[in-house]
């Protein structure tokens, strides 16, 4: 059973498994276009984020201080704050560290701020988002798609066998346009549309298991409103965890592929599919 949305990360494929399910892309000119604004905007975020060194900084202060800060609490069921006088370096270790991951949080709000409210960054996103407009146009997305997110499988392949290609987190979480055309069940993004063949979809499946990835693309929380009932995590490195996923597979020409989505998803995929969820793993 192969994951239509792998990507093989050293790969000189321009795409991944789902290459041949491309219905459309667009031409070379506005693919350009949509790489130069790309980089345009990665330089902001490079200029909006804390130098690498400072942000491991960061992580080291902050841990330090929910260490001590830990110790503390458990103390004082313990053997109350004595210790603490008896060892006054930890104290210290602790009031330092969450000063210093303070002052660099602040630092780097501020940068993000100012970054924001540059008229360069305002003209980039307004190109940008122009850019995303003309793409959708020529891709022929109607306007009704519906924003949906799939996991996409960063890989990479080692003697033979494919690989997960990032330690912290097995998924890319990628929102996509879901629409319905001609018989397929299509996927867009301001690329190409990938088209599966609705008759060839099979079931959907639950797959139980801790699942970890990465990217939040909903307007709300994780942890708040409608989402707040799938009990999804997030650690301090900005990776999300889930207690399952969903699998919508399909069989194209003898061969087994399955579209993997989160939780959340369940009932947009129902709906498009008329499937319903018909077994656990």
């Amino acid at each position: 059973m192969k994951n239509l949305f792998t990507v093989d990360v050293d790969s000189n494929e321009e795409y991944g498994e789902y290459s041949s399910f491309i219905l459309r892309k667009v031409d070379a000119e506005l693919s350009q276009r949509q790489n130069e604004s790309f980089e345009e905007l990665d330089e902001h975020q490079k200029k909006a984020s804390l130098p690498f060194w400072l942000s491991i900084i960061k992580f080291i202060c902050t841990l330090a201080f929910m260490i001590v800060l830990i110790a503390m609490v458990k103390s004082l069921d313990e053997a109350g704050l004595e210790v603490f006088t008896r060892i006054p370096w930890l104290t210290a270790v602790g009031a330092i560290g969450g000063i210093t991951a303070l002052v660099l949080h602040i630092v780097e709000r501020q940068k993000q701020k100012d970054v924001e409210e540059s008229d360069d960054f305002k003209e980039d996103v307004a190109e940008a988002e122009k850019i995303i407009a003309e793409s959708r146009e020529a891709l022929g997305i109607p306007s009704d798609a519906v924003n949906t997110d799939v996991f996409f499988y960063p890989c990479k392949t080692k003697k033979g066998k494919i690989k997960n290609a990032n330690s912290e987190f097995e998924f890319m979480n990628m929102e996509l346009k879901l629409f319905l055309e001609d018989g397929y069940l299509c996927f867009a993004d301001a690329d190409c549309v990938i088209g599966i063949p609705v008759c060839d979809i099979t079931e959907i499946v639950s797959v139980d298991g801790r699942r970890s990835f990465f990217g939040w693309n909903k307007e709300e929380a994780f942890n708040k409103g409608e989402y707040k009932k799938y009990k999804i995590t997030q650690n301090n490195f900005g990776t999300n965890f889930s207690k399952n996923c969903y699998a919508l597979r399909l069989v194209t020409d003898g061969n087994e592929y399955e579209i993997i989505f989160p939780p959340y998803e369940l009932d947009t995929f129902t709906r498009m599919t008329g499937k319903y969820v018909s077994s656990e793993e």
